[in-house]
């Protein structure tokens, strides 16, 4: 015989039915817990979007930084300013006036024209600038194959059989650690920190003919040197 009921219980009656009595209260109360639980998560997304932000912006920044620090590959017409015309003196002249010069006038008119070469105007924007360029090693400071600084030029046998590129057309280079270039002659990539500014290298106190001033507009602060492979 199933147990007497006492006044005080406040427990739901177990008779059929007596749950589906109580479906408006427990949907009432889901409700409410609905609404509690959404006001919940709206506060939670409210704490953590300054948050997401804030990642958002750090990585942005980060990501911004690693890319300003990846080398820009460029090559060599673009250290040359726009309009510039290494020939102009030249052009000046016709084919007749450009016969008739005596030697004198022709050896007077060269220097002056190497003068303009050793101050050949640079692109001042590149300054500061990460970048990767390939080129020819024309070795400064070395012993043996092991190299510490050298001149990057745009084509092989600069200055040595032929007469020094325009200064905008010549890097000065330094190493921090002496590197191993087994292949003098083969073509390199450099990268690092171009600046610009011109200076004077000389050619000939480590085994040349004779000894070559040679004007660079550019010096960079080498990071690295690997062999040229084209893309």
């Amino acid at each position: 015989m199933a147990a007497a009921r006492r006044s005080d219980d406040c427990r739901p009656a177990r008779w059929p039915g007596a749950g589906l009595a109580l479906l408006p209260e427990l949907a009432c109360r889901r409700t409410v817990d609905s609404t509690v639980s959404a006001r919940h998560s709206q506060s939670q997304i409210r704490r953590t979007m300054p948050m997401f932000r804030q990642s958002l912006l750090v990585l942005l920044l980060v990501t911004s930084a690693a890319a300003s620090d990846s080398p820009r590959e460029i090559l060599w017409d673009q250290l040359v300013p726009e309009g510039w015309n290494p020939y102009a003196l030249f052009d000046e002249l016709s084919d007749e006036e450009y016969a008739a010069l005596t030697d004198e006038e022709f050896f007077a008119l060269r220097e002056k024209a190497q003068e303009m070469l050793d101050k050949a105007p640079v692109v001042k924007e590149l300054d500061g600038q990460t970048v990767r360029i390939p080129g020819y090693v024309l070795p400064l400071e070395y012993k043996g194959t092991r190299i510490r600084e050298f001149l990057l030029m745009p084509y092989l046998g600069a200055c040595l059989h032929t007469p020094p590129p325009p200064a905008n057309q010549v890097i000065r280079c330094g190493l921090k650690q002496a590197h191993d270039l087994q292949q003098m002659w083969r073509p390199v990539w450099i990268s690092g920190r171009l600046k610009t500014g011109h200076a004077t290298s000389k050619l000939g106190e480590d085994g040349y003919d004779s000894i070559t001033n040679v004007s660079s507009g550019y010096s960079m602060d080498v990071e690295s040197i690997e062999p040229y492979r084209p893309r």
